[in-house]
């Protein structure tokens, strides 16, 4: 008799699945939405005006855009049988486009997949450091009521992780993020103060949440999906992992 297999929903980014990519034992992913911020999933759902997403050849990415579009993840949260939610906010980091009264995220993949190149939407950008956070607390009370509807507060985890400040290199030293890949340690410092906020509102209003953090971030320069600060070392996903297992299967 192996230990039972626990069922889990992500709502959140690659620092949160990367775990169950590297460690799958124990544990199985019924849904994983990203590439959708809060204020997003709270909005009214926007009929994307062409569904063809010429930009993009993965069918998940293409998924992340259209879902990001409808505000489907509660509702398909109801029809799903899961035993932990899991959310993480590295997702928060992107700009939000406005259409009358709603609006979707501004990933890099729908930037990618050309569709705002010929919708006939007339969106206008506000960028994540601009958004007003009293915005973003109305937004995450909204959310917070709908999801512990749908799921114990005690089954939800927030896995708290940052941008690194610094990354290992392919070589083997730890080096500054001082405008490698466009990313400037002035910026990732800032987003960073954003998400402690983000995190702070988040764990006070759902105090009977499990709260995880990652140890201070390092990324690594040989990460599987490249040079981010948000990609971090092989051993800050175990020391994760450890953590969420003991949690979830006790």
């Amino acid at each position: 008799m192996g230990n039972p297999t626990v069922k889990i929903v992500i709502h959140g980014s690659c620092i949160t699945r990367d775990i169950f990519r590297i460690h799958p034992e124990g544990f199985e992913i019924v849904e994983y939405y990203a590439r959708s911020c809060l204020s997003s999933v709270m909005a009214p759902a926007i009929e994307l005006d062409n569904e063809h997403l010429p930009g993009l050849t993965s069918n998940f990415q293409k998924r992340m855009v259209i879902n990001d579009f409808r505000k489907v993840m509660f509702q398909q949260l109801e029809t799903r049988t899961f035993d932990y939610f899991l959310i993480d906010f590295i997702d928060e980091r992107f700009n939000l486009l406005l259409s009358n009264s709603s609006c979707v995220t501004k990933s890099a993949e729908l930037i990618n997949s050309k569709y705002l190149d010929s919708t006939s939407y007339n969106f206008s950008e506000i960028r994540r450091l601009d958004y007003p956070i009293e915005s973003w607390k109305a937004n995450c009370d909204l959310y917070i009521n709908r999801l512990i509807e749908t799921v114990l507060a005690e089954k939800i985890i927030i896995i708290k992780g940052k941008w690194a400040e610094k990354y290992l290199s392919a070589s083997g030293e730890l080096r500054d993020f001082n405008g490698i890949n466009h990313f400037q340690i002035g910026y990732i410092r800032k987003m960073n103060a954003l998400m402690e906020n983000y995190y702070d509102y988040l764990a006070s209003r759902l105090p009977q949440a499990k709260l995880i953090s990652y140890p201070p971030a390092i990324a690594h320069e040989l990460h599987e999906w490249g040079l981010s600060p948000f990609h971090y070392l092989s051993d800050q996903y175990d020391a994760i992992y450890k953590e969420i297992y003991s949690h979830t299967h006790h």
